[in-house]
């Protein structure tokens, strides 16, 4: 907890010259799961000096559409994505409007401590989170299908850790570049 409060402090002197009616300040997944988030949540209110609000996994998806139409720009049909450390965003729209929010709880933390606590990155292990993943995903993928999208927007650091990873770590290539998926 205390590195996540030593964040905010930087987040705090960042924030110090902003009006506090501008400043809304909200926790995810993980402060959603966390047994101990009423105790994270006030300290953190007190090193920022305003409110922690807790938000749904739906309210989550709708802000990060929001902030990926905001400044994509464009009235493209798009999915946009947000794998997050405890759970994994996917919501359709066209423009700003959303016609579809999904906040699955499948994050890139759970499911490294689910699927690979000892580092053993085995085949197996791979079968074992895929299958999971698909499992996850099959119930919202046919709303997904039928709102339809033609552009994939990535909205967090997962896609550059994606793209390290297909090329080899160089850095970022043109992998997710395609006509379909962007940062």
């Amino acid at each position: 907890m205390e590195r996540g409060w030593q964040c905010l402090r930087l987040f705090a002197e960042r924030l110090q010259d902003i009006p506090q009616p501008q400043i809304r300040v909200v926790a995810t997944a993980t402060l959603r799961l966390a047994v101990n988030a009423g105790e994270f949540i006030a300290k953190a209110q007190t090193i920022l000096g305003c409110p922690v609000q807790v938000i749904s996994g739906e309210e989550e998806a709708r802000l990060i559409y929001q902030g990926v139409a905001h400044t994509t720009g464009g009235a493209d049909q798009r999915l946009v994505v947000d794998i997050g450390g405890a759970s994994t965003e996917l919501v359709t729209g066209t423009g700003a409007q959303t016609t579809s929010l999904f906040s699955l709880s499948m994050g890139c933390v759970t499911w490294l401590e689910r699927y690979f606590s000892d580092r053993n990155l085995a085949q197996e292990n791979f079968d074992d989170a895929e299958k999971a993943a698909r499992d996850v995903l099959r119930p919202v993928a046919d709303e997904l299908r039928f709102h339809g999208w033609k552009v994939c927007v990535g909205a967090s650091g997962h896609r550059t850790g994606i793209a390290g990873n297909h090329d080899g770590g160089r850095g970022w290539t043109s992998a997710l570049r395609s006509p379909n998926c962007s940062s």
